[in-house]
């Protein structure tokens, strides 16, 4: 590993032991054992000494931008399983509930959440909050400060075919979003709180905001029954499956810049289109009508953004149901956003190449290019994309064959690694809504890591690590 690396690592790593704290305080309050988070705290801050004091702190490159990324999400992945091993939870079981919360997948191995300690389970959604957006803006914040250039590694994380900064600066731009993101969680916490205890508005808060869907609780969000509760989480999915740049844009320069958005109207008349199908095969398969409503709309809205929380077996519904969640699992939120899955601007780019190619049969000769947001989209953005969705679909391949090897039926193979690789969570089948991922053997649980993290990091920044020529480029 080079010193860059080593130098910014020490520094992240400074940052994760102190978030270490939170649950440190909440298990002395709640007269819980506090070793579990404070011996990883304690490791991680002596650790990173070293580092930060040998590490060089110099301008990065390119494939160092992309080996911090990387070794960061599966790093921390590892860390983060400390307090689960020191909680007496199986190793492998560890290591997936705590790459899940930080990719903010969802997937559990917990089938009796309730029976584990209140500040593991506060530790299990705080995971999933930094993994959304916290742990990657707080280093991308800091690192100008040390003379590192922040901007790669922005790339590295906001992935998307294009990319518009709010600020000059990385540094500003990063702290903007933050902003938004802390915002966004204190609102929600506020809002939470008029209906629940501190503890569950906030542990569901930070689930919602980051689209990461861990709950405190075995029925996730039908624990509350409440209209009110389930109403504040659809709106905050909502938003939280939108880019957080626009959002920026909307509040502090003109709300106009929402209607200018192509990706929000697509991924709006997606939610509006699957929620009316949704509602009406509901109602005529015998719900009531507010009740299709009520579970209709909560579950299009939280599969789509990737969040994965439940407040209906929909595993039971119409097979049409199914697909469209299934649909809304794999295009996921927007670019930009919390949320897993595609993203819904590749999906709209997929959608104009096939029509721009199909249009060139018919004109060979005509110069029609694809048009996004009013400008025309470069030759190599769509070639990324095409890429993109190729390696998808190898990665869902390869990953369903290899779970089909240790004899899980092709279905739930195919469900488990679409589930996990959108970071979604719950799928169908025996990784349904009312199932949790600890059947699989510990071999398959690893592969779903994988795919996890793959998934969080759009597959190529991870993926680019098995290229030799890459290590030849780091050196």
């Amino acid at each position: 590993m080079s010193k860059v690396v080593m130098g910014i690592m020490g520094v992240v790593l400074a940052y994760f032991s102190i978030s270490l704290l939170v649950p440190t305080a909440f298990s002395v309050y709640y007269g819980e054992d506090p070793i579990p988070f404070f011996i990883p705290f304690v490791v991680c801050g002596l650790a990173s000494i070293p580092l930060v004091r040998y590490g060089v702190h110099e301008k990065i490159r390119h494939s160092e931008a992309i080996l911090v990324v990387s070794v960061a999400w599966i790093t921390f992945s590892l860390l983060s399983a400390v307090p689960y091993i020191l909680s007496g939870i199986p190793v492998v079981d560890s290591i997936f509930e705590a790459a899940s919360g930080l990719t903010t997948t969802g997937a559990t191995i917990m089938e009796d959440i309730e029976s584990h300690a209140l500040s593991l389970l506060l530790w299990r959604s705080m995971t999933q909050w930094l993994g959304g957006m916290g742990i990657i803006m707080l280093f991308i914040a800091i690192l100008p400060e040390l003379g590192v250039g922040g901007r790669e590694l922005f790339k590295r994380e906001f992935t998307g075919p294009t990319k518009e900064y709010i600020r000059p600066k990385i540094r500003e731009t990063a702290r903007v979003l933050f902003f938004v993101y802390f915002i966004f969680t204190a609102i929600m916490v506020a809002l939470l709180y008029v209906k629940l205890s501190f503890y569950d508005a906030l542990t569901v808060a930070f689930s919602t905001v980051s689209t990461g869907g861990f709950s405190p609780y075995t029925e996730s969000i039908s624990y509350f029954n409440s209209v009110y509760v389930e109403t504040v989480v659809m709106i905050f999915m909502v938003l939280c499956g939108v880019s957080f740049a626009l959002h920026y844009q909307a509040l502090y320069e003109h709300p106009r810049n929402y209607l200018k958005s192509s990706e929000l109207r697509f991924y709006l008349g997606f939610l509006v289109f699957s929620i009316l199908v949704s509602v009406a095969y509901l109602y005529m398969d015998g719900f009531q009508i507010l009740d299709a409503i009520r579970f209709g709309a909560f579950q299009v809205i939280s599969i789509t953004t990737t969040t994965g929380f439940t407040t209906y077996n929909y595993d039971e519904w119409a097979p049409v149901i199914k697909l469209l969640l299934m649909f809304g699992m794999i295009f996921g939120g927007c670019a930009g956003s919390t949320g897993g899955g595609v993203k819904m601007v590749r999906v709209q780019l997929l959608m104009k190449f096939v029509y721009q190619s199909l249009f060139r049969l018919i004109h060979p000769r005509a110069y029609k290019p694809i048009m996004f947001d009013g400008k025309a989209v470069n030759e190599r953005v769509v070639v990324s994309i095409l890429g993109f969705i190729s390696l998808f679909i190898l990665v869902v391949l390869l990953s369903t064959f290899a779970l089909t090897l240790m004899g899980i039926h092709v279905v739930d193979a195919l469900s488990a690694t679409v589930s996990t690789l959108t970071n979604t969570g719950p799928g169908f089948g025996m990784v349904g809504p009312e199932f949790s991922y600890a059947p699989l053997p510990p071999l398959a649980k690893l592969i779903l890591v994988f795919d996890m993290v793959a998934g969080r990091l759009e597959l190529m920044v991870l993926l680019v690590l098995f290229v030799p020529e890459f290590w030849r480029e780091v050196r």
